[in-house]
């Protein structure tokens, strides 16, 4: 094994991290394992908001831009590590000199969900980025979700390296999930504002760095959007 591979208890990692999406990805993997209906169905909802709030459902590697291709990489990912173990044919999942995960975040949960071990490697080729707390709040995570993660996470890893930030467990109640359908009809409140962004973006800023901020922000207000309408597809699909 080379020098820079280590096998770490996968919840040492967890313990250590500071992303916010690991928590939903365990507990999502430990739904499906218990096989509860009522279980699973409350731990996708988690975990789809999860994954709006931070890509709007779109990643490059592997290509995934829907909620139904999130959940099925996941789930066939965790059903091969639950019944085989880790793949060492696959790379090691990186982490950086404070064990803060860079990358793997599926892997690395369905192995804390079903007590598997796998090997890690000290890389500096990655961020955590947009998987920390504070960024999930920018994406707007809707708070019964929100509290639900943090409720978990606080159950799982009482000394873990979030706890301090997010306080006592009786701090965040427990909140009823929204109607995931119902939610795209607040976007057309958001249209307006985008086509008042578009006129001033084209109107005033020909070039520069105003031009590529106003960009930036259209494209973060653009996936937004799409990210709601596709969780209110897919639930409004699953409804029927």
């Amino acid at each position: 094994m080379d020098a820079q591979v280590r096998i770490i208890d996968p919840k040492e990692v967890l313990k250590a991290s500071a992303r916010f999406d690991l928590i939903y990805k365990v507990e999502l993997a430990k739904a499906w394992a218990d096989g509860d209906a009522a279980a699973i169905r409350e731990a996708e909802e988690a975990y789809l908001e999860m994954v709006r709030a931070r890509n709007g459902f779109y990643e490059d590697e592997p290509r995934r831009d829907t909620p139904e291709e999130f959940l099925e990489s996941f789930r066939r990912t965790a059903n091969s590590i639950r019944e085989r173990g880790y793949d060492l044919s696959r790379p090691p999942i990186p982490v950086d000199e404070r064990l803060e995960l860079l990358n793997g975040a599926h892997r690395l949960a369905a192995c804390i969900a079903y007590g598997k071990t796998c090997p890690f490697v000290l890389s500096d080729c990655w961020k955590a980025g947009g998987s920390v707390w504070k960024t999930f709040r920018k994406g707007h995570i809707h708070p019964a979700v929100e509290a639900w993660g943090i409720r978990r996470y606080l159950e799982m890893m009482p000394d873990g390296a979030l706890a301090a930030a997010f306080g006592r467990l009786e701090d965040h109640p427990a909140q009823p999930f929204p109607d995931w359908t119902r939610r795209r009809g607040g976007l057309l409140l958001v249209k307006p504002f985008l086509t008042a962004l578009w006129c001033r973006l084209t109107m005033s800023f020909k070039k520069g760095e105003k031009r590529a901020k106003a960009e930036r922000r259209l494209l973060r207000e653009q996936k937004k959007i799409s990210g709601y309408a596709a969780l209110a597809a897919y639930w409004k699909e699953r409804a029927k």
